[in-house]
């Protein structure tokens, strides 16, 4: 097997996340190619599209988010990610044994405090209360608490944001808008359950390849899926609490109660206003990705999902699409699918491609460019040394990752940014943690120039170099 240098690596991703040239495409085809960007700051994905996009306006992304072409929800390791509304119903239900993981094994919110608990009866009590508007955890904590209130109520509102596929409602989430985490289900807001995962076969007429996309509301609440919709479609498909289901298991069940203890008696939902069906938009065709085209896989397949990764992060271990997902025990599903395979020079682990992908050369000089905080970019491998040196690793946390964005000088991750603003000035802060060149500060000015002009065109603008 060819044997690939971490340069090469590195200019091989860079070149899949569209980061050695800013491509002309539409943010929600960008948006499908990453198979979404991480979100729990919800300003974040403005400045990862504009760093990838040559012609991206933020105003592009608040229509898709209002008129529900693209959602904010729990997906990809248990954390809020901006994705297309079709990904979302489609790849949902198959990051759901993370999302158990993260409700039954979390220290602050699982364990003892759901022993005995009736699941089915909680979160059918949650989706009542979504029924009759979006809800904040406060609102969510509120209800659950009157039904159970013997029992922890972040605990059971937790469960709900994450055993439902639920998604965080506009404004939050619009350009230069704030707001609390209102949370709705993909079934009332897109008026289509997430679709239940499908085996490695040709998808049925039945599987809905494009959802339905409701007209807003302009009173600030959801217009409900029809009556006809069962509650179980909002539940996901049970699997084993550390793998991904297995293609022969797949059959929608109610979710596990997770322990022995006798069922509780189902609460009496709220009553909910009557139900009607939403006017849907006509949404753009989904871009050719690498299995989509190939008939003999499922769109909401698991082998689907890893050649999207592929598509967009490769090459790549099995070890890293773990990583990205958060999901376990993925390597039967690389041995199935077609790829090319290469070896990793430094550690001598497999790594996995595309067959008709080719990787740009190794000595590309790739630009500068500003990654805003929790790029998938810097988080969806097992082995981050593709844009990182050991120094680096030593003096970079994953914490200074996740709260602050990234500045990658070389292919490789040099510096940390801040936008800090006033009524008046927005000030970049770009703070060094390994030598940057003085030659290269032109090129990084330069950059940190069109940041600011995207990030606050109506302000003065200061660049200030925070020395080490």
């Amino acid at each position: 097997m060819k044997k690939l240098s971490p340069q090469a690596l590195n200019r091989a991703t860079l070149d899949r996340q569209w980061l050695l040239r800013r491509h002309d495409a539409t943010a929600l085809e960008a948006i499908e190619h990453l198979v979404g960007l991480q979100a729990q700051s919800p300003q974040a994905p403005y400045v990862g599209l504009w760093t990838r996009l040559a012609n991206f306006r933020p105003e592009e992304l608040s229509n898709l988010l209002e008129s529900r072409q693209a959602v904010r929800g729990s997906m990809m390791r248990a954390t809020i990610h901006l994705a297309s509304s079709r990904d979302f119903l489609a790849f949902r239900p198959l990051i759901q044994p993370r999302l158990e993981r993260e409700v039954y094994q979390n220290i602050t919110y699982g364990r003892h405090r759901l022993e005995g608990l009736d699941m089915d009866a909680v979160l059918a009590a949650g989706i009542a209360r979504m029924t009759e508007s979006p809800a904040t955890g406060a609102q969510l904590r509120t209800h659950l608490a009157t039904l159970w209130p013997d029992r922890d109520p972040a605990a059971l509102a937790h469960a709900v944001r994450c055993l439902l596929p639920t998604i965080q409602v506009p404004p939050r989430g619009l350009w230069n808008r704030s707001g609390h985490p209102t949370l709705t289900t993909a079934d009332l807001w897109l008026n289509s359950p997430t679709t239940p995962p499908s085996p490695n076969q040709p998808p049925t007429s039945a599987a809905p390849t494009t959802p339905n996309t409701p007209t807003p509301n302009t009173r600030g609440t959801q217009t409900p899926a029809p009556a006809s919709t069962p509650i179980s479609a909002a539940l996901s498909t049970p699997t084993a609490p550390n793998a991904l289901a297995t293609p022969d298991a797949r059959t929608p069940q109610p979710t596990p109660t997770p322990s022995t203890a006798p069922p509780q008696t189902t609460p009496t939902p709220s009553t909910a206003p009557p139900q009607t069906t939403p006017t849907p938009s006509t949404a753009p065709p989904r871009p050719t990705t690498p299995g989509q085209s190939n008939p003999s896989i499922a769109p909401n397949s698991p082998d689907a999902l890893i050649l999207r990764y592929l598509a967009a992060y490769g090459p790549a271990s099995v070890a890293d699409a773990q990583t990205w997902s958060g999901l376990t025990r993925l390597a039967e599903i690389f041995d199935r699918l077609d790829l090319r395979t290469y070896t990793d020079a430094t550690t001598g682990r497999t790594l996995y491609d595309l067959p008709h992908l080719s990787l740009p050369a190794e000595d590309t000089e790739p630009p500068t460019r500003f990654l805003p905080e929790y790029d998938n970019l810097l988080l969806s491998h097992a082995d981050r040394s593709r844009f990182t040196t050991p120094t680096t690793r030593a003096s970079l946390a994953l914490h200074d990752v996740l709260t602050k964005g990234t500045l990658l000088h070389n292919g490789q991750a040099t510096a940390l940014w801040k936008l800090t603003k006033s009524k008046t000035t927005t000030t970049l802060e770009i703070s060094p943690f390994t030598p940057i060149p003085p030659s290269a500060w032109t090129t990084i000015n330069a950059e940190a120039q069109a940041l600011l002009d995207f990030a606050a065109p109506n302000t003065i603008h200061n660049i200030n170099r925070i020395t080490p």
